[in-house]
């Protein structure tokens, strides 16, 4: 077994089988172990839309903090829906990043 590449093919391999079997959890972690963000923010969103987002009220800080910046930005909405679901389940001090990477435009041309 050789480190890199091919660990994060097995990774990304682990996280896909872990997503079919409804185990987003594990989904997200090996996902962003394989640095997959697609396949974290895939498994991440409908997650932030479901009750289960308080099972996972320790994870999002550190999910978070995995992301890469560019990451944040791909998903419509995701740093607004990231830094509320981080206050609900307290960890107010982790929204800053975030909230940070809102771009005022885009929100006031939702309204």
């Amino acid at each position: 077994f050789r480190p890199g590449r091919s660990s994060h093919r097995v990774h990304r391999r682990a996280s896909a089988w872990f997503e079919q079997q409804g185990l987003a959890g594990e989904a997200i972690e090996y996902a962003l172990q394989a640095s997959a963000w697609s396949d974290a923010l895939r498994c991440l969103t409908p997650l932030m839309a479901s009750e289960r987002l308080y099972e996972y009220y320790l994870d999002w800080p550190r999910w978070l903090a995995a992301l890469p910046d560019a990451a944040l930005g791909e998903v419509p909405g995701l740093c607004l829906r990231l830094a509320w679901i981080l206050t609900f389940t307290g960890h107010a001090e982790a929204a800053d990043r975030p909230l940070a990477k809102l771009d005022p435009a885009r929100l006031h041309a939702r309204e």
